[in-house]
């Protein structure tokens, strides 16, 4: 059986791209304020209401996001402090797949959907 990778090599790629996302997060805010603030009275309710939903469930994914990165770096990860029967318990628990997970599949797949209306 080959060896389990190292935790900094598995999710070091899900890091860099949940602090891209945030930066990507505020760029949108930024934008959607100025939608606001520029056509909020000229386009019909329906693009305004899409607007504000897509930010408030992409903010909740974001939220998702980083919850499953302390999730599994901070909360889950084994430390050499840890007894055995607990190390082994948080890698079992490391090794399913926890809710924050299926909510950011699902927000991400409600976005996409609303965006792509």
């Amino acid at each position: 059986m080959a060896p389990s990778p190292a935790l900094h090599d598995t999710f070091g790629v899900l890091v860099i791209c949940t602090i891209g996302s945030s930066f990507l997060l505020a760029v949108q805010h930024y934008q959607a304020n100025l939608y606001l603030k520029r056509f909020w009275r000229r386009d019909p309710r329906y693009f305004r209401y899409n607007v504000i939903a897509v930010t408030a469930i992409d903010t909740l994914h974001q939220i998702f996001c980083l919850y499953t990165l302390y999730l599994y770096l901070v909360h889950l990860s084994p430390s050499s402090s840890s007894a055995s029967s607990v190390q082994a318990a948080k890698l079992r628990r490391i090794q399913r797949c926890l809710w924050p997970v299926t909510a950011t599949v699902f927000t991400g797949t409600l976005v996409s959907y609303l965006v792509q209306m």
